[in-house]
Parts: structure tokens; sequence; C-alpha cells
């Protein structure tokens, strides 16, 4: 089972007492969320959770062939972030395959971050969402600049769901906090599905992270 720590925060794999495997990340207060990332739970794709001062983006494919490892591990990777009304909006590139996506959860409950500190990490962790099998993971330590970005992204994303009239006063899971997310989020997540992110990648203004295959980061704004 896959048990790796980034820093302060800890991320396993678990099993719950119905047998459905999760991930779960751990703060050291013992703030803790489950994550699906089997593809009966959740669809396939890329999630960020922005977790314990950290973006956390967990990218889960069916059947992770040879030529996805190669493309994941042993290529760039690009990351691309902008600004958007309710959070962010995250896109990503592995080596030679094409712009997605990234669905993003931002830290929308006061237990998630500290809202004094920026953030300290960037990580991706792979998994296969058909075996259950985590591939592995890149971790990266961002610059001033991005850490700032990344916190003053999650505080805009905090008022504006704590603003809103869908925001519960507890929740009993990640998916019913994600379900009241998209719905004070509805019109953003609208726009999200029309945007064309391999423009995106290099619009003014945008903030941009490249690792080369050694894991060397470099950070930056258009």
């Amino acid at each position: 089972m896959f048990q790796q720590s980034f820093g302060t925060l800890t991320v396993t794999q678990v099993q719950t007492k119905s047998g459905k495997e999760m991930l779960m990340l751990q703060r050291k207060n013992d703030t803790r969320i489950l994550v699906d990332y089997k593809e009966d739970a959740q669809k396939d794709g890329q999630y960020a959770y922005m977790f314990d001062n950290k973006l956390v983006i967990i990218v889960h494919w069916s059947r992770y062939a040879k030529e996805d490892f190669e493309e994941t591990f042993n290529n760039v990777l690009q990351l691309r972030m902008g600004l958007m009304r309710s959070g962010l909006c995250i896109t990503v590139k592995f080596g030679g395959y094409r712009w997605g996506t990234v669905k993003t959860l931002p830290g929308i409950m006061g237990t998630f971050n500290d809202p004094e500190k920026p953030f300290d990490r960037i990580t991706f962790i792979f998994a296969d969402s058909n075996n259950g099998n985590v591939m592995g993971y890149r971790d990266f330590i961002p610059d001033k600049t991005m850490a700032d970005f990344l916190k003053s992204a999650n505080d805009q994303s905090y008022r504006f769901f704590a603003d809103s009239s869908a925001k519960c006063p507890e929740y009993r899971s990640v998916a019913e906090l994600m379900d009241d997310w998209c719905v004070v989020a509805a019109q953003d997540l609208q726009s999200m599905q029309n945007i064309d992110y391999e423009k995106m990648a290099s619009y003014p203004g945008i903030y941009g992270m490249n690792a080369d295959a050694e894991n060397r980061p470099s950070f930056f704004r258009y």
C-alpha cells in the first residue's frame, strides 16, 4: 500500500470498512480527507486538492500503460494556472500528450489550510484507476511568487464559497463538499469546459511551472 510524506502532509492508500480503496490526505493536526481515485467511483482525469498549504494533483487513468509511465515520469511536465472568480483554473501537459484540464477542489474549509501561510508544495500522484496501483509521484517546491499566488487563489476561493448560500456548517465527505461547491461555482465550471487549454497555457498573466525529466522545476508568469 502506498504511503508517502510530503513535508507535513502524509498521503496513504487506505481501504475503508466497506472495502473501498481511497487515498487519504492527512495533516499533522490529524485533519484528513479521503479522495476517490478508482474508475468505478471517480471519472478518470486530473483532480487537484488544496490541502495543508499544498497543491496536490492526483492523476488517475485506467490501465496505466508503459507509454503513460514514460510520458508522465520520464518527460517534461508543464503546469499552468490562472485565477477565475471562484478560484483556480488549471491545465497540465505530460510529455507529448495534449493539454488537459485539472478539476480543482479549493481549500474551502477553514481546517484545510493555514490562511496565514503561503503554499509550500506542488505534488503530483499518479495511479491506475483500474487496479488501484499507485505508480509514483513527482514533488516540487514552488518559488515565492508561485507560493504567494497559490495562497491568494485559495483565499479567494474560500471567501467566494463562504459567502455563498451553498456552504453547509459541516460535511461528512469530500463528495458532499464537492457537490455544494459545484452548485455555487457552476458558472465558472461551465466556462472552463469551453476553454482552449493549449491557448490558455500562454495567456498573459498565467502562472507556470515547467519541470524536466529530472524534476528540476522553473517557475514564471506570462
